[in-house]
């Protein structure tokens, strides 16, 4: 048993010492290099990574702006629908939330910073604002001004 383990120890100190120190030293120069190819690949992909959440996050701000627009629209037109068939003097409100009919019960989009009605030439005007923009519902037909 001593033998084997004298055997052992002296193939391995003989396979030791028959490794120079430059050829240690060439292996580990190409280990570090081999490293540094795979970190670079990860670093692209990191790069890559955070440009497609970046385009993500902005078409998810588009998606959001554009479903606040929406929502602002089908405010305005539930405002002008309420006053339909309502005399002019309804208008005299400032917002559409201070109207008092029944079907004009909506509930403000979280989009919608403010809102206005007024008559204007004999038609029914509404005005509402949200962070990106002013939508005017004017007669039937939008116009909106950033």
């Amino acid at each position: 048993m001593r033998f084997i383990l004298l055997a052992s120890m002296l193939l391995a100190s003989s396979a030791f010492a028959q490794a120079s120190p430059s050829s240690s030293l060439s292996d580990l120069t190409r280990q570090l290099s081999e490293i540094k190819t795979k970190l670079d690949a990860l670093s692209s992909d990191v790069d890559r990574v955070r440009s497609d959440v970046a385009t993500r996050e902005g078409d998810v701000s588009s998606v959001r702006a554009s479903l606040g627009d929406v929502a602002a629209r089908v405010y305005a037109l539930g405002c002008f629908t309420a006053l339909r068939g309502s005399t002019l003097d309804a208008v005299n409100a400032k917002s559409c939330a201070d109207l008092s009919l029944p079907s004009a019960r909506l509930k403000v989009p979280s989009s919608v910073t403010s809102s206005r009605l007024s008559v204007e030439d004999g038609r029914l005007v509404v005005t509402v604002t949200t962070a990106d923009a002013t939508l005017e519902l004017r007669g039937g037909r939008f116009r909106r001004t950033p």
